[in-house]
This record gives C-alpha cells, structure tokens and sequence, in this order.
C-alpha cells in the first residue's frame, strides 16, 4: 500500500542516523582509549606501574610453579627495600588466615615462622620468591620420583582394569 512504502524510508532513515551516532561514539571511544593509556605509561608513575605489574606477574609464575612442584615458599615479595605492607598467611585448623607482618614489633618472629609471607616493599623495580635455607634438593628429587612412579602404577592399574576399547585408545 501507497502509505506502508511512504512510511518504510523514514523508518530506514532513523535506524541509520542510529547506526551513524553509534558508530561515531564507538569509533571515538576506541581512538581516545589507546592515547590515554600510552599517556599514562609515558609518565614516570605510569611507566613504574606497568614496570610493577611485569613483575607481579612474572614472580607470581615463580610462585605458582614452586607450589604445583610441592616447593615450600617462605615468602612472595613484590618490590625491594623495606617493607611497606605485609600478610603471613597460615593453616590453623585446617582454614587459611591471614595476619598483618609487623617488622618493629616482631622481628625475629618472622623468620623462624610457619606460613608463607606475602610482601609489597618500597621500590617496585624488582621482587622474589624467597624459598627456605635448609632446602634439600635431593629429597625434593626423591619425593618427585616417587610421585612420579606412584602415578605411572596408578595408569597401569587402570589400563589393566579397562575394556578393550579404553586399552586401544590408551
């Protein structure tokens, strides 16, 4: 009908005014996020907090491959210098807590305790995962094979145990 065609262009007429602000908004939003964010780590602050989270994230995969291996960590440090915040986190009664490190109050305690220390320290170019002295690289190695070994037995029990089907695609 001559009034359903006369009404059909101005219909398709807003829908693409919508499309173009849209657009529009969309194109400027995406071209001003990259330039203030390449402002921000251009200034020294920026530039030192990009530089922190690098680092985060690199002792954080020191960490999380120590404690996947059973490696006992004594603490995991963000920064170097003196301490400017820090949590003990221990298992007391089979639950997790979290206690704040004081260094003045307690200073010999924090060596000799059980938990892993979790530390943010004055200057963030730098940081580590401290692991304890007394080490023993050689029972590390023992208690690995014998996981090792205790695994491969624990697949050949259930290869014995499977059908044909399973023992084809294993």
């Amino acid at each position: 009908s001559p009034a359903s065609v006369a009404h059909a262009p101005k219909q398709h007429h807003v829908s693409q005014n919508r499309k173009s602000k849209l657009s529009t908004t969309t194109t400027e939003l995406h071209s001003i996020a990259p330039a203030a964010a390449l402002s921000a780590v251009g200034s020294p602050l920026g530039s030192i907090a990009v530089l922190a989270f690098v680092i985060l994230v690199h002792e954080a995969g020191h960490f999380i491959a120590a404690r996947s291996f059973g490696i006992e960590v004594d603490e995991f440090s963000v920064g170097v210098g003196p301490r400017i915040v820090g949590v003990r986190r221990k298992l007391v009664d089979s639950e997790y807590v979290f206690d704040r490190i004081d260094d003045a109050a307690e200073p010999q305690q924090n060596q000799d305790d059980d938990g892993i220390e979790f530390s943010l320290r004055a200057i963030p170019l730098g940081g580590y995962v401290r692991f304890p002295e007394n080490y023993n690289r050689t029972l590390a190695f023992e208690m690995e094979d014998a996981a090792r070994r205790a695994r491969n037995k624990a697949r050949l029990l259930r290869i014995e145990n499977s059908n044909a089907v399973e023992k084809t695609l294993e």
